[in-house]
């Protein structure tokens, strides 16, 4: 091939192969560019019905105007002289760089780096997928990373048309250099083992969310320096995909960000509806990801998500930080504490920010006081809260990210609120039981006469107290089962407020004596659930992800280390917030996310509500009465 010409496109070198045929470098001698050709094939070009698919998908491809998309210049056939064969080829720019295989044999990227790549691909299958192709291979070696360090999606809407592999997939594909088992009949797989969607796997009807599974994939292997999913053989592998998790970051890098956990948990949901639902939402949050990176604000794995340490000497220094400026009717602060563990010999605290949220000061402008009345999403994304806003007692919820309430629950009365682990339902009681609604707005749903605090357990079950016992249900709202109740023997008379533990274990709150009496730290082992009293003062406790138990003690959260799965803790217990509120039965008025956001009510702040003059304070302090009425100005 080397010499030849293509019609106006002069066969220079060879560049490579790959699941499509030769590669070469080319010169287009109308325009006088240097071009990457690729030529199919000859099994390829031999079936009409491919042949036909592939000029059909390279015109789409080719329809694609994104600068991190390799751009399709041509396609055409050719005969060649000598022995009269016919070649059917495609024209792409020619690129200078390398793909992103190279870099990652050598192993992770530098986040910064694979965050950058991660956002210019993502924004790549946007616009494919809003033109109605999906690429079906995504690998790194279909990734491109320029001279200049920008990322170009090579070979968009040609995945189709290669060859399925021998049945048992052993083995490296002739063509591709990776294990590929690809097909293009119903039933069939296709894509490359260790980048395929769980779909892909079983042979079923794919759409765009595949390249979304298969970008998760890419990125997890960009920042873990090692493949989600790989094993000894493609089946081993496939079946990886299909059943098991990707070995936890926090486990390769615990310095890596909580947050871009979440983005991959995301992006590897085996269910495609539980996985983003257009890469241009994932590209707004790789790149707010990115943003968070660059300005060193980003919370670490090894404070947060997924993160529990069980080695002794570690501890949560009090959160320090600038206060925002005073706002108007501020009734809600929330802190977001940057939860860092340090060993004693490195006591510096974590840099932590803090910010006011106001609430209208419209009604008493108050939470409610019975139970806790704040709740915030795992990821830390969404809060809500319980409270007369001028609607009567009623539960309202926002994004932490903006000023304006975003639902209204509607139904007075409405309090105690708690989101499921994923994010998608709010649950709250009302005077009829326990309700849930989802958090993206709908009709609210009676789940039970039940009340208490809740927690969530595995499998959206939730186990919640009756003021004495602990009893589960789940989010549909089965009959209530008895989980754990007091020893009659013992002088512990009362389990509220639980919590579940990872390995099973129940924390709560225990009350000694008749009626509510003095209230202290248990927990229930897996199982037996035999008591175990961990602290005997503080009440309404929380496990934090970061490996540690939170709980009240007056108007001050405390942190104790704590091992989940032995159940023992590892250090005395520290101060890490004052000034929260805690109601006189013991319910503290704070919640935390995984990611390391604290939201609270402090216990100094008070809205007297009433009315108020209108007046002008100059630069000395002088006050000037503008208006005499008594009205709400604001």
């Amino acid at each position: 091939m080397i010499g030849k010409s293509l019609g106006p496109y002069k066969i220079l070198e060879p560049l490579g192969a790959g699941g499509m045929g030769e590669v070469f470098l080319g010169e287009d001698t109308r325009l006088g560019r240097k071009v990457a050709i690729k030529v199919l094939p000859e099994e390829f070009a031999s079936d009409p019905t491919r042949l036909a698919r592939f000029e059909q998908e390279a015109r789409a491809a080719a329809a694609l105007n994104h600068p991190h998309i390799a751009v399709v210049h041509d396609v055409g056939a050719e005969k060649l002289d000598g022995d009269g064969s016919t070649v059917h080829f495609m024209v792409q720019e020619h690129l200078e760089g390398e793909t992103l295989r190279e870099p990652l044999n050598k192993g992770a990227l530098p986040l910064k780096r694979a965050l950058a790549l991660a956002a210019e691909t993502a924004e790549a299958l946007a616009a494919a997928h809003g033109a109605g192709i999906v690429h079906r291979d995504l690998k790194p070696a279909n990734l491109f990373v320029t001279q200049e360090g920008h990322a170009k999606v090579l070979d968009f809407g040609l995945a189709k048309l290669v060859e399925p592999e021998l049945a048992g997939g052993a083995g490296e594909s002739r063509l591709s250099g990776s294990p590929t088992v690809l097909g293009t009949v119903a039933g069939q797989v296709m894509g490359t083992a260790g980048y395929m969607a769980p779909e892909q796997v079983a042979g079923e009807e794919i759409d765009h969310r595949v390249d979304i599974f298969a970008f998760g994939c890419v990125l997890y292997e960009m920042a873990g320096g090692k493949q989600a999913f790989t094993a000894g053989s493609v089946l081993d592998t496939l079946h990886a995909i299909a059943h098991d998790d990707p070995q936890p970051l926090a486990e390769i890098n615990p310095a890596l960000p909580a947050e871009l956990h979440r983005i991959l948990k995301k992006c590897l949901a085996k269910e495609p509806s539980d996985r983003y639902q257009g890469a241009g939402e994932l590209a707004t949050d790789v790149r707010s990801l990115a943003g968070e990176v660059e300005a060193g604000t980003a919370a670490p794995l090894g404070s947060g998500l997924g993160d529990t340490h069980t080695a002794s000497g570690l501890r949560l220094p009090v959160p320090i930080g600038l206060s925002a400026a005073a706002m108007v009717a501020v009734a809600l602060i929330a802190g977001v504490a940057g939860w860092v563990f340090r060993q004693p010999s490195a006591p510096e605290p974590g840099v932590v920010q803090r910010y006011t949220i106001p609430i209208p000061d419209i009604g008493s402008g108050q939470l409610t006081t019975i139970g806790t009345s704040i709740a915030i999403t795992r990821d830390g994304r969404h809060i809500a809260y319980s409270g007369d806003l001028g609607d009567g007692v009623n539960l309202h919820h926002r994004p932490t990210g903006t000023l304006q309430l975003t639902m209204n629950v509607g139904l007075e009365l409405s309090r105690r609120p708690a989101f499921s682990p994923d994010g998608q339902w709010l649950t709250f009681e009302h005077p009829e039981g326990t309700w849930r609604v989802p958090l993206a707005g709908g009709t609210p749903l009676n789940i039970g006469e039940f009340f208490g605090a809740r927690a969530f357990g595995p499998d959206d079950s939730l186990v919640y107290s009756d003021g004495r016992a602990l009893y589960q249900t789940t989010l549909t709202g089965v009959d209530p089962v008895l989980v754990a109740e007091p020893d009659p023997d013992s002088d512990v008379t009362r389990y509220r407020r639980p919590n579940i533990l990872p390995g099973g274990g129940i924390l709560v709150e225990v009350r000694r004596g008749a009626g509510f009496g003095v209230a202290g730290i248990g927990v229930l082992a897996p199982v037996t659930r035999d008591l175990t009293i961990i602290a005997e003062q503080g009440s309404d406790p929380q496990y934090a992800p970061t490996g540690h138990v939170v709980y009240a003690r007056l108007n001050t959260l405390e942190a104790l280390p704590f091992d989940p799965i032995a159940l023992q803790p590892l250090g005395p217990s520290v101060p890490v917030v004052q000034d929260v509120r805690v109601e006189g039965g013991g319910a503290g008025q704070y919640a935390f996310s995984d990611n390391g956001v604290l939201v609270y009510w402090p216990d100094s702040l008070r809205v007297s509500g009433g009315q108020r003059r209108l007046a002008w304070v100059d630069r000395q302090g002088n006050e000037t009465i503008v208006d005499e009425r008594e009205e709400d100005f604001r």
